[in-house]
């Protein structure tokens, strides 16, 4: 058992060193540590458990029936039997999977994360309803000559904008050097004077005002001699999606406001298009993680197969619930966030241990040379037992992060262990299916071949 043992340990090193690729920092930390922990295991299992089991030497169970056993047999049996129906239903469930994808939603929202009485929602809500918003939003401008904001048309655009942001339903007004020039003309300027537009004159003054009683306070809000300017504000709190259009809007505002100001430009900053482009972030980890695990995996299939057609057979039963998984997360609304973002590579890299341990007794079986088919009955005769129990033993402990109170978790554990449920059946029903329908052509091959010579 030492070489399916040590294949399916580097499988889910795979699996979690492919979230190595992702930009965000904790689920590279989460596969790093995973990885190694997964190498411990298979290093402790290798050779402390041979060596507990000698000294130890625990009494043998007595032989009897294996209930089990037959139950595996009859499965196995049922889908030779009804290869066709089998292939047929794992075809449809696959291509529904696959149709829902593009309904799969990429959104992280941290007023999501827990119950809503939790307390860490309730003080959002306390803060929101009483406060205004809580998420931080900047906008910063810049100037590409010195002293190029230190203009009333610059001025006038960064408060054009802030009324924007004051009549945008997700942000408040917000600060800026626009107000602080205001109240310096309140205090400076009669009324009359002040009714009309800031002129070039009246800028100067309120600026040496400002310069001189506000020194210490002006820095985080006009630097660099006038190049660069400041306006905070606050969002309410969204989720990725809802942040995207809110900073395309306000990128859009931002760009109206400066049209007639030429030489300056607005950057949007602060925690909104952290969490805007966190749907992007989220999307390409997916995406990069599971293709390097898939063709990892793919390459230990043809290492211990060597075929690539019954390599690429290999894979299909533990792509397709891999699939479903992700096209029942589509269906039921659940989205992909921070942690459940993991689900596909990691997955991946545990169910794909069955289709080893099966494979490895498939090609043993071979070896002393029995049909395909016979060959897949006898693997799963010898390994069907213990695979049994390692999925049920999996899908539960995953099923135990069910109880956790952050719900990404929750859902991560949720979904992870029946997606182990779906992949022990895929091993038990779709593989000996693809085995019995396609021995005839993967083997046409290589017996055209030892004929010729």
């Amino acid at each position: 058992m030492l070489l399916p043992a040590a294949l399916t340990a580097a499988t889910t090193v795979i699996g979690f060193v492919s979230l190595l690729v992702s930009p965000i920092p904790s689920v590279r930390t989460f596969g790093l540590f995973s990885a190694l922990g997964a190498a411990v295991a298979f290093t402790l299992g290798a050779v402390a458990v041979p060596a507990a089991l000698r000294v130890l030497a625990p009494a043998g169970r007595p032989a009897g029936r294996d209930r089990s056993g037959a139950l595996i047999a009859r499965i196995a049996h049922f889908s030779e039997r009804r290869a066709g129906l089998v292939l047929g239903a794992a075809a449809l469930l696959t291509l529904a999977g696959v149709a829902s994808l593009p309904r799969l939603r990429v959104s992280t929202h941290d007023g999501e994360f827990f119950p809503p009485d939790h307390a860490l929602n309730r003080a959002y809500d306390f803060i929101e309803t009483r406060l205004g918003g809580i998420t931080p939003l900047e906008v910063v401008f810049e100037s590409e000559r010195p002293a190029g904001l230190r203009d009333p048309a610059a001025l006038a655009a960064i408060a054009k904008l802030q009324s924007f942001l004051d009549d945008e339903p997700a942000t408040l007004r917000g600060v800026s050097i626009a107000d602080w020039v205001d109240q310096a003309r309140d205090a400076l300027e009669p009324a009359e004077q002040r009714a009309l537009p800031l002129d070039a004159a009246g800028l100067e003054r309120v600026a040496f005002v400002l310069e001189a009683v506000a020194r210490d306070d002006l820095p985080y809000w006009v630097r660099d001699d006038w190049r660069e300017a400041r306006l905070s504000t606050r969002s309410i709190g969204l989720d990725s999606e809802q942040n995207d259009a809110l900073l395309l809007r306000v990128e859009a505002a931002a760009r109206e406001s400066l049209a007639g100001v030429p030489g300056v430009h607005a950057t949007v900053t602060g925690l909104v298009p952290v969490f805007a482009r966190m749907e992007e972030y989220l999307l390409d980890s997916q995406v990069q993680s599971f293709g390097a695990a898939l063709l990892a995996i793919f390459l230990v299939f043809v290492l211990l197969l060597r075929s690539v057609g019954w390599a690429l057979v290999a894979m299909v039963p533990n792509v397709v619930p891999v699939v479903l998984t992700l096209g029942w997360m589509a269906v039921a609304g659940v989205p992909l966030d921070v942690v459940t973002v993991m689900i596909a590579s990691i997955t991946l890299g545990v169910v794909v241990d069955d289709t080893i341990h099966l494979l490895h007794g498939f090609e043993r079986a071979r070896g002393e040379g029995l049909a395909p088919g016979a060959a897949m009955s006898d693997a799963l005769a010898r390994s069907g037992h213990a695979l049994l129990f390692t999925g049920v033993v999996l899908a539960l402990g995953f099923a135990t992060l069910a109880l956790s109170e952050f719900r990404p978790t929750a859902r991560f554990g949720e979904l992870t262990a029946v997606t182990i449920v779906v992949a022990l059946a895929a091993e038990l029903l779709l593989l000996p299916a693809l085995v019995h329908t396609l021995a005839p052509l993967l083997e046409r091959a290589p017996a055209a071949t030892q004929e010729a010579a």
